[in-house]
């Protein structure tokens, strides 16, 4: 292999795949990045054989050719290069890279020896809006369970229908959903569990508006997105060819619950309040809440709403705010973390809580958007 890329591109394409490189491996070359030298541009690839990212870089190929390097010594080389030109070139098993008069020269792994990143081969593909993929991610991961022992929670339910698709997750005391129209879905209902893992990575790659497109297979995902090209450098070297990044995952095997079983059919109280206010009111309450169960103290009557918090030996916070209600009193409690994490994912300036009776499930929804909801579990009040 030898070819000559800018360092720029270099530096952004390692940063994309680098965060799949597995930490601790059994296996050495998981911790290397595969670079592969195709016609005008590089392939680089890692996995750590649950996700896989392959991002495509322009470039001039002199020689077409393939290799992997450890992660970590490549990208601190490539970071300290001054910008410009980056020669690379193979010599059996060790790479050769050259800028301006540095050079560096280090011991690679074959590259047949790397964990093939199969295309996921299914009929079930669709193109998505890259920012309201990205905003449905962002609206349910927080509530997906982070134990272990409940393997089927440890990512989002992602649903796609004749016109729409729904994107949920639960970690047994929250639950959040969302859901959107499309234009064009699939013949038949999809369902698939995406590890939380994976829509960590998602979130980040969708930063920036690209087209994306999913396939969904039997027991894997990959999801397609172009790369915007960036300005093309002054260099003669340097390739205007934009890139691309495919994020492969396997999908979490099992039955999701019903979801739809746990989220009140009727609320008997309902009362709207300012998002930011609430969230401020809970988290000063919160500050005072108990170490261990994190509960902040809700009192609904007339119009006024109490927020309180107290722990014994520490002490204890009160805050009463004007709100729209007048039914009947309700006083009921949540983990104060629970209730920051909805609404620091909601976007509209009101909110509405629904509730039953105190030890009954809460909803909080956006007074603006009805296709988002989240359901939390109440604490009991002693």
């Amino acid at each position: 292999m030898k070819i000559s890329c800018f360092q720029g591109d270099l530096i952004r394409g390692i940063q994309t795949v680098e965060s799949a490189v597995a930490g601790r491996a059994t296996l050495p070359i998981l911790t290397n990045i595969l670079i592969e030298a195709k016609k005008e541009k590089i392939e680089l690839s890692a996995t750590d054989l649950e996700i896989g990212i392959k991002c495509s870089v322009p470039a001039q190929v002199k020689k077409e050719g393939a290799i992997t390097i450890p992660a970590k010594r490549l990208s601190d080389i490539i970071r300290e290069l001054p910008e410009g030109t980056v020669e690379m070139e193979t010599e059996d098993s060790q790479m050769k890279i050259s800028s301006r008069g540095i050079f560096f020269k280090v011991h690679g792994l074959p590259a047949e020896e790397f964990p093939t990143l199969s295309e996921v081969e299914s009929e079930n593909r669709f193109s998505l809006d890259s920012q309201l993929l990205r905003g449905m991610v962002q609206k349910t991961i927080f509530a997906n369970s982070r134990d272990e022992t409940r393997y089927i929670l440890n990512g989002s339910y992602l649903e796609m229908e004749k016109d729409r698709i729904i994107m949920t997750a639960t970690d047994g005391h929250r639950l959040a959903t969302v859901s959107h129209k499309i234009e064009k879905g699939p013949k038949k209902r999809i369902g698939a569990i995406i590890p939380t893992k994976a829509l960590n990575e998602l979130n980040r790659l969708l930063e920036e508006p690209k087209k994306v497109e999913t396939i969904i297979g039997e027991n894997q995902i990959s999801f397609s997105l172009d790369l915007p090209a960036e300005a093309p450098a002054s260099s003669a070297d340097r390739s205007a060819q934009a890139g691309g990044i495919i994020l492969s995952s396997k999908l979490i095997e099992g039955q999701f619950p019903d979801y739809k079983q746990l989220i009140p059919k009727k609320s008997a109280k309902r009362l709207s309040i300012n998002r930011e206010k609430l969230l401020k009111g809970v988290r000063r309450a919160a500050l005072l809440a108990d170490a261990r169960t994190g509960a902040v103290e809700l009192l609904a009557y007339s119009n006024k709403l109490i927020i309180r918090s107290q722990t014994p030996q520490v002490g204890e916070a009160r805050e009463e705010m004007d709100i729209d209600y007048s039914g009947e009193e309700i006083r009921t409690a949540y983990n104060a973390r629970y209730i920051l994490d909805i609404l620091r994912n909601i976007s509209s300036e009101e909110v509405t809580l629904e509730l039953n009776e105190p030890l009954s499930p809460g909803v909080i929804k956006p007074v603006s958007d009805e296709d988002y909801l989240c359901v939390i579990m109440p604490m009991r009040i002693t």
